[in-house]
């Protein structure tokens, strides 16, 4: 409160609660032979400052410089003693000090005392001041003369009476005529305060007429409880205390109230509002507690309406009641009983449809996709960062389509044995459809046996429609087969052999017999076998 920046008698500093500590500090050389006589000057002469700034003085510290091979600590002693008495004659404690080994003696004190009213500065002063005199001027003359033996003893009794008298009595003079400090009735005008003198009374500010109380260019903080009955145009308030406004309040600043703020009007903030742990700023509202919701409540069966509005929610969203929003986003989560739209309903862990016999419809914006945990959709694509498993529960799989089915594809080098028995693809590397029973993979296009060299296929090259049926033996064709013949190069019927043109039996020395069924022959070109007859 004062400063290096306006020099004054001693410096103060408000520690709060309305206490303003002051301090100065005062040191001297001798000025008086009697050694008694000069440490009750130098105690009374630190002590003035404490006066002049308009406190009371509480404790003291001395500060010695002394030559101890050239004075008597016994004259010391005296020194101490005549600070002493003055210091207890003012009231103020001596609770410690100083000293050091010095050519010239020196003496004083730092002192700490305290203002409980106005503090008296010199910048104060104004043209047509009235200057009242403590003590009679000439003192520092005389104690020029003294330091040159040219003072008598008179001049000498009577410097000493005046430089070791207090100023306290002063003081009490000063406070009862200084114009900075003014009782009318009940209130009480003091430096920078204005307050009532009755125990519980409200300080009551009123205009007449239609004028209004104005606090120009400055900041209104208020420690107790703020009333106003009309509108409030202000810059920056603080409230301590509770604010009851039953007009409307334009705030230019900032706002902070510590207790219940009642506006019965509209309450217009340009700057940062905060209400306890609740702060308003531009267009955001925050907590200033650490890790504590910030909570929106309504009364009874009231609602939390933010109208014509969309809500951005940057944190964890916690509702005990029913949202019903038109745009809802939020960058985290979302928690409450119920939440509903205008067509979706969500409750538990289920997302329906309002609307009767109206589609779910889920969209991603843009190029994006719907993530669900890890599978994601993104217009006709279905993808997945893992394996993707479809498992009805007791039921099948479905695909209810006029189109295809295509399913995954790859080399044989990327065969995955990992998902165990079941899987179907499609082999690029041999071109063809294969399945996996959990030990070997096997093909899906036609018969053959596991290395694909021995088989069936329906075509020699896909796609050729020649209508022939290969049979294949380590890769080698042995038979074919149309819709007029059997081609083969040899055939094995239990005991009968034919190869190319010649029909034997496999075991040696074993006849070949050839039987007609009932009254038929055995033809060979034009003759017939029957029974032991021969016709031609």
């Amino acid at each position: 409160m004062v400063g290096l920046d306006s020099p004054d008698d001693g410096g103060v500093i408000d520690i709060g609660n309305g206490i303003r500590v002051v301090q100065t500090v005062d040191f001297f050389t001798p000025i008086l032979d009697n050694p008694f006589d000069w440490g009750k000057v130098a105690a009374a002469n630190a002590l003035s400052d404490i006066y002049a700034m308009g406190g009371t003085p509480i404790s003291s510290l001395q500060l010695v410089s002394w030559p101890r091979e050239d004075l008597s600590f016994e004259i010391l002693s005296e020194v101490l003693k005549g600070g002493l008495e003055i210091m207890q004659s003012a009231g103020c404690n001596i609770i410690g000090g100083h000293s050091i080994d010095d050519k010239e003696p020196k003496y004083g004190f730092a002192v700490t005392g305290i203002i409980n009213d106005a503090i008296y500065k010199k910048r104060n002063l104004q043209v047509g001041d009235k200057l009242f005199l403590t003590k009679p001027l000439g003192s520092g003359i005389i104690s020029s003369a003294i330091k040159k033996n040219i003072a008598s003893e008179k001049a000498i009794s009577e410097v000493t009476e005046v430089m070791t008298t207090l100023n306290d009595k002063e003081l009490e003079t000063a406070k009862e005529l200084n114009v900075n400090e003014i009782n009318v009735d009940d209130f009480l005008i003091n430096t920078n305060r204005i307050q009532v003198t009755n125990s519980n009374a409200d300080l009551e500010l009123s205009a007449s007429g239609t004028g209004k109380v104005l606090i120009p260019d400055n900041n209104l903080q208020v420690e107790n409880d703020f009333t106003v009955n009309g509108s409030s145009t202000l810059q920056d308030i603080t409230i301590n205390g509770t604010a009851n406004i039953n007009g409307d309040i334009t705030q230019a600043g900032d706002i902070t109230v510590s207790g219940n703020t009642t506006v019965t009007g509209n309450l217009s903030v340009g700057a940062t509002a905060q209400f306890e742990n609740i702060v308003i700023s531009g267009n955001t509202v925050r907590t200033t507690d650490s890790n504590s919701p910030l909570e929106l409540n309504a009364s009874n069966s009231g609602t939390v309406n933010v109208s014509t509005n969309d809500v951005n929610v940057n944190n964890n969203l916690l509702v005990n009641g029913t949202i019903t929003a038109s745009n809802l986003s939020t960058s985290n989560v979302i928690t409450g009983s119920e939440f509903a739209t205008s067509s979706i309903l969500i409750k538990q862990n289920f997302i329906t449809t309002t609307d009767s016999n109206a589609d779910l419809d889920l969209r991603a914006n843009g190029t994006g996709g719907i993530n669900l945990e890890g599978i994601n959709v993104n217009d006709t694509t279905i993808t997945s960062t893992s394996s993707l498993t479809f498992n009805p529960t007791g039921g099948s799989v479905i695909i209810d389509s006029t189109g295809s089915l295509v399913i995954p594809k790859g080399t044989t080098a990327q065969r995955d044995n990992t998902l165990g028995a079941g899987q179907i693809r499609f082999n690029t590397t041999l071109s063809q459809f294969e399945g996996y029973d959990g030990s070997v993979w096997s093909n899906l296009t036609g018969v053959q046996d596991r290395d694909g060299d021995t088989k069936i296929t329906a075509e020699l090259t896909p796609g050729a429609n020649d209508n022939t049926i290969r049979f294949y033996v380590s890769d080698n064709v042995v038979a074919t087969l149309n819709s007029t013949r059997f081609e083969v190069p040899e055939v094995q019927v239990d005991d009968i052999n034919i190869n190319g043109n010649v029909i034997s039996t496999s075991t040696a020395d074993t006849d070949l017999q050839f039987s007609a069924n009932g009254t038929g022959q055995v033809k060979f070109e034009n003759f017939g076998v029957s029974g032991s007859t021969i016709t031609n």
